[in-house]
């Protein structure tokens, strides 16, 4: 997840693209109440006390690194 947030870090990427990047041959196992989790628990792995906004929602659209 990581690694596609920094492969297109001048992105803002939607929970679709997420899913077909990240988990390409599960994509059809996998929703975006998934991939809020995942980049909830990434956030808080990169930025434990959440001080620093590294990944930033973009409402109505994805997410992008900050």
């Amino acid at each position: 997840l990581l690694h596609t947030f920094i492969k297109n870090r001048d992105k803002t990427l939607d929970r679709a693209f997420l899913i077909d990047e990240v988990w390409r041959g599960e994509s059809e196992h996998i929703n975006e109440k998934t991939v809020n989790v995942a980049i909830r628990r990434l956030k808080k792995k990169i930025d434990p006390e959440e001080n620093k906004h590294y990944i930033v929602s973009v409402w109505g659209v994805g997410y992008k690194l900050g």
